[in-house]
This record gives structure tokens, C-alpha cells and sequence, in this order.
């Protein structure tokens, strides 16, 4: 499985239990701070595009969980 196909099942998985997404400028600067040498830009894209469903600290933290295992 494709790094970014694991990290939008992941976001997909938190979207189930109806959680609001983080704000996509801070999921961004977050993704490119902490993961970016082992992320692509497909990869970040995509969980940008997620992030950008809504705000919400706490799921911020799951979707960079979900990111960083991926």
C-alpha cells in the first residue's frame, strides 16, 4: 500500500466517527516541520485536502499520528 493511500484511509477512518479536521494551513506547516524528508508531495497534498473538512485540535494530533505511521 502506497504511503499516501495509507495516510487517507487513516483520515477516512477518523471521518467515521464524525470528528472535524484540522485547519489546513496548520496540518500543513505541521506535516512540513516534522515529516516532510519522508513524505512526498502527493502525501502531503493529501492530507491537506483532508485537513481542509474542518478544525479541530484534538483530531489535528490524529490525522499527524495517522501521517507519521504511514
Amino acid at each position: 500500500m502506497a504511503k499516501s493511500d495509507a495516510i487517507c484511509r487513516c483520515i477516512d477512518l477518523t471521518r467515521r466517527y464524525d470528528f472535524a479536521f484540522a485547519n489546513v494551513f496548520a496540518l500543513s506547516i505541521r506535516i512540513q516541520t516534522h515529516v516532510s524528508e519522508r513524505m512526498s508531495e502527493t502525501d502531503i497534498n493529501c492530507a491537506n485536502n483532508s485537513a481542509m473538512l474542518g478544525k479541530n485540535l484534538m483530531l489535528r494530533r490524529t490525522v499527524m499520528l495517522c501521517v507519521i505511521i504511514a
